[in-house]
């Protein structure tokens, strides 16, 4: 009988154990994905182009501007609730939204390059064009599968009128998320 009560403590401490370290993966993961999208399509508006006698002129950006423009850090915002899909082991986990924190948006911050904060849902609907973040990202569905792969569509609007769409695939390679694929389903 005590054998039976001992084994069966022993289960679910395993049990409570694994499944924290398979919560912790998710948002190590979540956090990644994130911090890569955000990286790599954020960019700051391009300076206007030069004025000559009343008339714009057009003409390539120097390559000096350019650089500039990658090294710029933005005030990036993020919705602050996340869609998980249907696929895999982390819907029994989490449940099938992840609510995005503070310790989520400080690991965020410490991967990405650019200022990364929770977006304040009562700021946003006050007014179109919104002056408090410069890019504003809504991670619609989250997909993890089994195969180490990951997809995901993204939205991004620099204000309550003005977004893209895009659809995202991802892979883990090496212990690290890399985009795969990026198609874009909306224009400017």
């Amino acid at each position: 009988m005590r054998l039976r009560i001992v084994i069966t403590y022993l289960i679910g401490i395993t049990t409570f154990f694994s499944c924290n370290h398979k919560s912790f993966d998710l948002n190590n993961n979540v956090e990644e994905i994130i911090s890569i999208t955000i990286d790599s399509l954020s960019f700051p508006l391009p300076p206007l182009p030069e004025i000559v006698n009343d008339s714009l002129v057009s003409g390539s950006i120097s390559e000096k501007t350019k650089d500039s423009l990658k090294e710029v850090r933005m005030k990036v915002a993020i919705y602050p609730l996340i869609s998980l899909g249907s696929s895999e082991d982390f819907l029994k986990l989490k449940g099938n939204k992840l609510s995005l924190n503070k310790t989520l948006e400080n690991s965020i911050n410490k991967i990405s390059k650019h200022n990364v904060v929770i977006a304040d849902t009562l700021v946003l609907k006050k007014t179109i064009d919104w002056k408090e973040y410069d890019l504003l990202y809504r991670f619609s569905k989250v997909n993890f599968n089994s195969d180490s792969t990951c997809i995901t569509s993204v939205g991004l609007s620099r204000s309550g009128l003005w977004g893209q769409g895009y659809d995202i695939y991802y892979e883990k390679k090496g212990g690290n998320w890399k985009i795969i694929k990026l198609y874009k389903t909306e224009k400017w």
